[in-house]
């Protein structure tokens, strides 16, 4: 989830409890203080984790549900506070990220779970059982039937990994070439800044579903700037000429096909191409840029029918220049080159 999502999500839950409403939601916990019982914390984390289905789930520190007011909680080292909580789940944790969100006068902390990797399971050290697999029933934890822990196994097993073959991408300042008043060329003027990226993935999919395009999403982050991007993606393709022409057209084959208008039909395992693709804004620090050594992508392909989504985060590092990127069809000048090894690769669209 962006960060400018998570806040919006965030300020709109203050809004429902200081108005004097109760925000029923199993994905959020509301909290006045940092818990300090660590392992009823992870229990509860842990509930509502195995309950998502793979949705994201929030703890807000900093709102008294109750009372309808914010709170100004002691604050809490989290260098130590979710390893201490974390040390009572067995062998896995859920991912952690954290914000501040300032609302009112006040300071919150948004705490958010990913719950991509369920079940998780808490130790009892000591205790009859030891180990106990939770789950979150309307506002108290208990712990999970075998049915429900089945469901939740079964639910990952069919959401496809997604493993990165070759990716590489390259932000340049594109142009124009300038003509005098004979038609010859003079100069090449500089009119935005683009950023291409082509990956190359390979999807391990187990079961026939659909990925609608609509639901689609990509991101990038470099230089502490979050870029938006544009996706078009396909399936392993080949070519074929016409009885009648030597022209080639491309057909698709493999467990990986286009919908057009719809999205991709995944039958199994199989690679994917996926071309990335934005418009810098001019307020955007070249320098920075220029700088950057890691540019960190974000996919997410949403299953249909499904709350579940293959999702994929990949670091690309900076590299030399390469002149060999088909994807920049107008002069330009290079400005920064990533790739995920040494030698980048720039397949065709």
């Amino acid at each position: 989830m962006r960060t400018q999502q998570l806040e919006a999500w965030v300020l709109d839950i203050v809004e429902h409890v200081v108005s004097g409403r109760r925000y029923e939601d199993d994905r959020v916990e509301l909290k006045a203080a940092w818990p300090t019982d660590f392992r009823k914390t992870a229990r509860q984390i842990a509930g509502q984790a195995n309950r998502a289905g793979g949705e994201t789930i929030l703890w807000i520190i900093g709102i008294d549900e109750d009372a309808h007011r914010l709170t100004n909680p002691e604050p809490a080292e989290l260098a130590n506070w979710w390893p201490t909580v974390g040390k009572c789940f067995c062998e896995l944790a859920p991912e952690m990220d954290t914000i501040n969100v300032a609302t009112k006068g006040h300071v919150l902390v948004a705490l958010q779970f990913d719950t991509n990797r369920a079940p998780y399971m808490i130790s009892w050290p000591g205790g009859r059982p030891d180990l106990e697999i939770p789950w979150r029933e309307g506002n108290r934890t208990r712990s999970a039937r075998r049915s429900e822990i089945l469901q939740s196994l079964v639910a990952e097993v069919g959401v496809p990994s997604l493993e990165l073959i070759h990716g590489a991408a390259a932000i340049d300042r594109m142009g124009h070439p300038s003509e005098d008043p004979y038609g010859n060329p003079t100069a090449i003027d500089p009119v935005e800044v683009k950023l291409d990226a082509s990956l190359v993935l390979y999807v391990d999919a187990l079961e026939s579903l659909a990925l609608p395009q609509h639901r689609w999403s990509a991101r990038a982050s470099l230089a502490g700037i979050d870029i938006t991007l544009s996706m078009d993606v396909m399936g392993p393709h080949r070519y074929a000429y016409a009885p009648s022409s030597a022209r080639a057209e491309r057909e698709e084959f493999g467990f990986i096909r286009s919908v057009p208008g719809s999205g991709l039909r995944v039958e199994g395992p199989d690679i994917m191409h996926v071309e990335l693709d934005a418009i810098l804004d001019e307020s955007v620090d070249m320098q920075a840029l220029k700088r950057a050594q890691v540019m960190d992508i974000s996919l997410s392909f949403p299953i249909a029918g499904s709350t579940r989504a293959a999702t994929l985060q990949l670091k690309l590092r900076k590299c030399r220049i390469s002149t060999r990127n088909p994807n920049v069809r107008s002069p330009g000048t290079p400005i920064a080159h990533f790739s995920h090894d040494q030698q980048p690769h720039f397949p065709t669209r």
